[in-house]
């Protein structure tokens, strides 16, 4: 999975991520829209060559601050979620 360049799980019920997340360097695309995900794990910074986030319809409440590492996101998601 190291070489995993996208990963859509969206209409599920995941209610979390492994934070094994972050071993995917080569992910672009990582969807998680429509779960029940209440947090991300920290380790999602480290996807240094992640370009979409696609989040929303979860139950999220905040970001990891990581969030703020990943210099090559260029399209985030986040609606419908419970951020604050």
């Amino acid at each position: 999975l190291l070489m995993l360049k996208e990963l859509r799980v969206a209409g599920n019920v995941l209610q979390s991520l492994t934070p094994k997340i972050g071993l995917c360097k080569a992910l672009a695309v990582l969807d998680l829209s429509d779960n029940m995900l209440k947090e991300l794990p920290s380790e999602i910074g480290m996807l240094s060559q992640l370009s979409t986030l696609l989040a929303s319809g979860n139950e999220l409440e905040m970001l990891p601050d990581s969030v703020g590492d990943m210099r090559g996101l260029q399209k985030l998601v986040l609606g419908y979620n419970k951020l604050k």
